[in-house]
């Protein structure tokens, strides 16, 4: 005898899943049931498939099953269709997926770790008679509160060549090679200038007096010390050389007003009185200096040192 059953037929429900329209057609227990029975017909053949299919445990669907049909949207209807929710659902497409996408991390790199060892430089040292002028320049600028780090009276000299933190052995290779250079140039006379600043007026950042005199045998001096520092390995700037003695650094926060106010404190009539006095005096020793950070200020130990 055919066994028939009845199935009731229910309105279809339209929706859309992003950009994805679907139809929801309600069917009963007893169509579920039958299209699984033909489906394990057709696929099963042998005793063992059929146990192995029926071990599943497939939980039985609702009184009312609902099979979903989809096809991708292809009109502008589909893409504007309205959620369950009752509010609009916007379809998520392949540019969304890459917009949205978060770009890969890198890490940064790590800066180079710092040689430790000891912060060199070559100067040539000062007269009492300089530093007194010097320090009496300092003082009267400094009253006058410009943002400047100004130099310590027992820090002024006239460096040659900053070297700066090398490693403990390499230090001591640049001791001994100072130490034996077999210098050409005699003692070189020269005298205080002009007060200016670097890169230039318009935007100072060093502050310094100028040195006339035999200029030309003080250049020749610091490339012999040159020649020496490069054979070592020793990177040398290679801008021209303006031989002068710092007064201080401008500070990171200074503001348009600091030229203007620079050039009116090196045209003050107390400043002048100090510049427009110039002393001469005489290099005839060049030093390999250690420069030690401390708290209270920079403090120079004397490596080697050579006469000229």
């Amino acid at each position: 005898m055919r066994r028939s059953s009845v199935v009731l037929i229910e309105p279809s429900i339209e929706f859309s899943i992003g950009n994805i329209a679907c139809v929801a057609n309600p069917v009963s227990t007893a169509a579920v049931n039958a299209g699984n029975e033909l489906k394990a017909s057709n696929s099963l053949s042998s005793p063992a498939k059929a146990i192995a299919a029926s071990s599943l445990n497939v939980p039985r669907g609702p009184r009312n099953a609902v099979i979903i049909t989809s096809s991708v949207a292809r009109n502008s209807t589909a893409r504007s269709a309205v959620a369950s929710n009752g509010f609009p659902s916007a379809p998520y497409t392949e540019h969304m997926a890459k917009r949205h996408r978060s770009a890969p991390t890198t890490k940064p790199e790590r800066p180079a770790p710092k040689p430790d060892g000891p912060r060199l430089f070559i100067a040539a040292p000062l007269p009492p008679a300089v530093t007194d002028q010097l320090g009496h320049l300092v003082d009267d600028l400094s009253s006058r509160e410009l943002p400047v780090r100004w130099t310590a009276a027992n820090a002024f000299h006239l460096t040659l060549h900053f070297i700066g933190e090398v490693p403990r052995e390499r230090a001591e290779l640049l001791r001994m090679s100072f130490a034996n250079l077999s210098l050409k140039t005699g003692p070189i006379k020269i005298r205080t200038g002009r007060l200016g600043a670097f890169p230039g007026e318009k935007r100072p950042r060093v502050l310094w007096v100028g040195l006339e005199g035999q200029t030309d045998k003080l250049a020749a001096l610091r490339d012999e010390i040159a020649t020496m520092l490069t054979r070592q390995d020793v990177e040398v700037e290679e801008a021209a050389f303006k031989p002068h003695l710092t007064l201080g650094r401008a500070r990171d926060s200074v503001d348009r007003l600091f030229p203007y106010q620079l050039r009116e404190a090196y045209k003050s009539p107390s400043v002048r009185e100090i510049v427009d006095v110039p002393i001469d005096f005489s290099i005839s020793e060049v030093i390999l200096y250690r420069s030690h950070l401390e708290k209270s200020g920079a403090r120079y130990e004397e490596l080697a040192s050579l006469r000229l």
